[in-house]
């Protein structure tokens, strides 16, 4: 829920999907070359970054999200040693498996949102003119799935 939040802000956005950054540094090193060592962003098509990270009690984690056909996903893997390969089959699943629905366009898109707001699947698109909802390939609009 947290990266989901996230991926709103346009500015989280562009960072966690960068590949390369140059930084301007004072003196003698003109430039900085930073390199995202988040993999996903240069392996899975569609990528759009978040973060890799490691701990001892936590081991190896990553934050995975890719959008395909107006679709995004985020997967999510703890302390996985196949860290990268799962999370891609987690994503791969999730766009094999799930459809975007159109719900509600224009003023019926209004109303739809006040009434749905906050319920897990459902969210207005960029320009807030029409609404969707995820479902299963082959089944209903009113079918529920949790990955």
């Amino acid at each position: 829920m947290i990266t989901r939040e996230a991926l709103k802000n346009d500015l989280f956005r562009q960072i966690v999907s960068s590949k390369t950054y140059q930084a301007q540094r004072q003196g003698a090193e003109a430039y900085k070359y930073f390199y995202n060592k988040n993999k996903t962003v240069f392996q899975y098509e569609g990528a759009t970054g978040i973060k890799i990270g490691y701990t001892t009690a936590a081991g190896r984690c990553l934050v995975a999200s890719a959008e395909r056909e107006g679709t995004e996903l985020i997967a999510v893997v703890l302390n996985d040693p196949d860290w990268f390969e799962d999370a891609y089959r987690l994503l791969d699943y999730g766009f094999e498996a799930f459809r975007r629905v159109t719900v509600a366009k224009g003023r019926a898109a209004a109303d739809f949102r006040r009434r749905h707001a906050g319920r897990a699947g459902c969210g207005p698109d960029r320009c807030g003119l029409r609404y969707y909802l995820s479902a299963a390939k082959g089944r209903g609009v009113g079918s529920r799935h949790h990955l």
